[in-house]
């Protein structure tokens, strides 16, 4: 695996590096290493204070000349990050970024030439040290608000031939989408066709000292949708590379698995031809405040689950140039669990993921300067189903098996693709049966979303409960309509007093259909997305067993955790009689033994150890339960191979 570790220049202290990499080479199994190196321009001429940076790389590397490991450069603060103060630390006449809000930030645009050849001079002179490598870090992008600068407002009038002023082109930008007005849309073609530029620009330099060299792209937070056109653009004729944009930084909350599981997997499918996808399992800023050692393991573990090839990793001392040994706990599970990491990188290699699966789509607009990127947008999957310890999966929507759909996804995808899901098996919220109401696929839903102003319910009921299941109104459910005669109501969206079953009915809230095609479609009245204390029950969790049983063809889904627990579970098929599930405890009580549901009798149970050996295990299988006599604890994963 690609395994790389990034290293500080101390400009008093460059020995510093030479003696981490020589150390965590020996100690830990690190073969790659980056030096990290911010060309963010400081002083005038700024190119005085780069030469001081790379001189200090220069020596880095020569003291590891008799060393066995590559070291490469990773180029950071050439756009986004660094300063970011009131005032500018360079006094060279840079054109600087204008936000949206008309703020000049003391950050440069790279439409200044000026800039642009700065950069360009730290490029050759970095590649002037012979590095191993190259990584682009992921402020190599315009960000969030940027850029309505002189340059920008004359780009867009060349290329749109509207004469607008810095202002209203702040005003048309903030208030529209890209989708819905294409002035927009133009300006933000323009902002990625900039970027795609630069990094051919970039290229250039680079072919002239080693045309073979891999420079990898880390994405950016946004602007997925160039992402992979600057990756291919600063890759040349080498292989291309890019680091996916994951980490949880000051998040030691487990639970940020699931959204990270969905996003990695929506990131990932934006790239074509690109076999080297790292994951940013950074622990910024290198302490345990931020990451826990746990977590940085289980982000390693779940990245290769994720089907990426490596990792960028940050453990070493940032603070201060001594050894204080505060990357240990990292260092020690890394090595204790490398030979895991690469025995479990070849048995997912053409593993099928199944389960209950989130469409991956690629949307046309993901760079707009005033949004978020929709790729780390929740779905089904992560917003509610792996929570409730359902085995969750992620495809393009072709591959069959149980697909979900909230609007987010559906209206990335056209009538045809559409229309493919609906005859395999689909689950469906209230705002993608509001969507798919308007595009005309009520018969194939078996019901339509319809306009009630005074529809509102206070609970979920079906004949033969004891009680109702609580569905407080909330202006994301949809009233539902059959469209269908075959269309069964199973539950009912019901006003009731107090806690009593006396219940008067409203509308359906869940809607079972096998359409024309022979689909299985599930509509139901609310979304994952609602407050925790709404759909995260023990009771919706049963009533969503009964759904996905339907979808499945009237069987259970196999590998569902059976514990009202957070547990996020993967399910891969190997071959015809072997399985392999990946479980990843997400709450803080331990699980005394693992039970999960399968429709075949196993015959031979194995457990990935960090050695990277598979142990046999013990087991009972019984009622269509395998029992496994083993504790799981929050974020200590555990793989199992079972064969039937």
């Amino acid at each position: 695996m690609n395994f790389i570790n990034v290293v500080p220049i101390f400009s008093s202290s460059p020995e510093f590096a030479v003696s981490e990499i020589k150390r965590q080479s020996g100690e830990v199994g690190l073969k790659r290493f980056a030096l990290s190196m911010s060309m963010h321009p400081v002083g005038t001429p700024a190119k005085d204070r780069a030469r001081m940076t790379i001189e200090c790389a220069r020596r880095i590397l020569e003291g590891l000349a008799d060393t066995p490991v590559e070291v490469g450069v990773l180029i950071q603060s050439t756009l986004g990050h660094g300063w970011s103060g009131p005032v500018p630390l360079t006094n060279e006449p840079w054109q600087r970024i204008v936000m949206a809000d008309g703020k000049v930030s003391s950050r440069m645009c790279p439409t200044d030439p000026g800039f642009r050849d700065y950069v360009l001079f730290c490029i050759e002179e970095i590649m002037k040290l012979k590095p191993a490598f190259l990584l682009m870090d992921d402020d190599f992008g315009l960000r969030h608000g940027e850029c309505f600068c002189p340059n920008h407002v004359k780009m867009f009038h060349d290329a749109t031939g509207q004469n607008l002023t810095q202002e209203e082109l702040q005003k048309l930008v903030v208030k529209h989408t890209a989708e819905e007005n294409p002035l927009v849309d133009a300006f933000c073609r323009q902002r990625d066709e900039l970027i795609l530029a630069f990094a051919k620009e970039i290229r250039k330099v680079i072919d002239r000292y080693n045309p073979n060299i891999v420079c990898t792209m880390c994405t950016p937070s946004n602007g997925h949708s160039f992402v992979n056109a600057v990756t291919h653009a600063l890759a040349g004729n080498a292989m291309p590379s890019a680091r996916v944009n994951n980490a949880i930084y000051g998040a030691n909350d487990p639970l940020k698995f699931i959204q990270l599981t969905r996003s990695t997997n929506a990131i990932r499918h934006q790239f074509s031809n690109v076999p080297d996808l790292l994951d940013e399992a950074d622990t910024f800023p290198q302490n345990y405040y931020s990451e826990n050692a746990r977590l940085f393991h289980t982000h390693l573990v779940n990245a290769i689950l994720c089907g990426l090839s490596g990792a960028k990793l940050w453990m070493s001392e940032f603070r201060e140039p001594v050894h204080t040994g505060s990357q240990r706990k990292y260092e020690a599970l890394f090595r204790a669990n490398l030979a895991l990491y690469e025995e479990l990188q070849k048995t997912v290699a053409n593993l099928e993921w199944t389960g209950v699966k989130g469409v991956l789509t690629r949307p046309k607009h993901l760079n707009h300067p005033m949004t978020n990127s929709r790729l780390t947008e929740p779905d089904w999957n992560s917003a509610l189903l792996a929570e409730f310890a359902f085995p969750v999966a992620f495809d393009e929507g072709n591959r069959g098996g149980i697909y979900t759909l909230t609007e987010r996804q559906a209206r990335d995808l056209n009538d045809d693709e559409l229309t493919a899901l609906f005859q395999g098996s689909l689950l469906l919220d209230s705002t993608a049966v509001k969507h798919l109401t308007t595009r005309g696929f009520t018969e194939l839903m078996g019901v339509r979303a319809v306009e009630d102003p005074n529809f509102f319910c206070t609970g979920e009921f079906r004949e033969g409960m004891k009680a109702t299941i609580g569905l407080m109104w909330q202006p994301v459910m949809a009233k539902l309509e059959r469209t269908s005669d075959a269309a069964q109501v199973r539950t009912w969206c019901v006003t009731n007093p107090g806690r009593s079953i006396d219940v008067a009915y409203v509308a359906p809230a869940m809607v079972f259909h096998t359409n024309k095609l022979g689909g299985r479609v599930v509509s139901v009245a609310w979304s994952p997305e609602e407050p925790y204390y709404i759909v995260r029950t023990p009771q919706r969790r049963r009533l969503l067993l009964e759904v996905l049983a339907f979808l499945n063809g009237d069987k259970p889904l196999e590998m569902v955790m059976d514990i009202d627990q957070q547990v996020l579970v993967r399910h891969g098929i190997i071959d015809a009689t072997t399985e392999l599930a990946a479980l990843i405890s997400l709450t803080v009580d331990s699980i005394p033994e693992i039970r999960l549901s399968m429709n075949d009798t196993p015959r031979n149970v194995r457990l990935l150890s960090p050695e990277g050996h598979w142990i046999a295990q013990e087991f009972t299988y019984a009622y269509g339960v395998l029992t496994v006599p083993r504790t799981v604890d929050v974020c200590q994963p555990v793989i199992l191979k079972i064969m039937k």
